[in-house]
C-alpha cells in the first residue's frame, strides 16, 4: 500500500487524493537577491494598482493593515523560530 501524504526534512507534499503536490515553488533555482526582485516589483504593482483604484480600496484600508500585521508577524515568527 502506498501512502497518500508523507514529508521528508527538504519538501513540503499537501494530500490531494490520489496525486502529491510539491510546495517547492522555486526549486532552488533562484538566488536571493532574484527574490528580492521579485517581491520589489510586486510592491511596486501593488501601488500603482492602490494609487489608480483609491476610490475602492480605501473602504478597506483598516482591514489590509490588520492581515498585513499578522502575517508579517507571522513571518517574523517562522523565521525566529527555525
Amino acid at each position: 500500500m502506498v501512502p497518500t501524504s508523507y514529508q521528508t526534512p527538504q519538501q513540503d507534499v499537501i494530500d490531494v487524493g490520489v496525486y502529491n503536490m510539491h510546495m517547492n515553488i522555486f526549486n532552488g533555482s533562484y538566488k536571493w537577491w532574484q527574490v528580492g526582485i521579485l517581491k520589489l516589483s510586486l510592491l511596486f504593482i501593488g501601488i500603482a494598482i492602490g494609487a489608480y483604484w483609491q476610490e475602492v480600496f480605501l473602504p478597506y484600508v483598516t482591514w489590509f493593515a490588520i492581515v498585513g500585521v499578522v502575517l508579517g508577524l507571522y513571518a517574523a515568527y517562522a523565521w525566529i523560530s527555525q
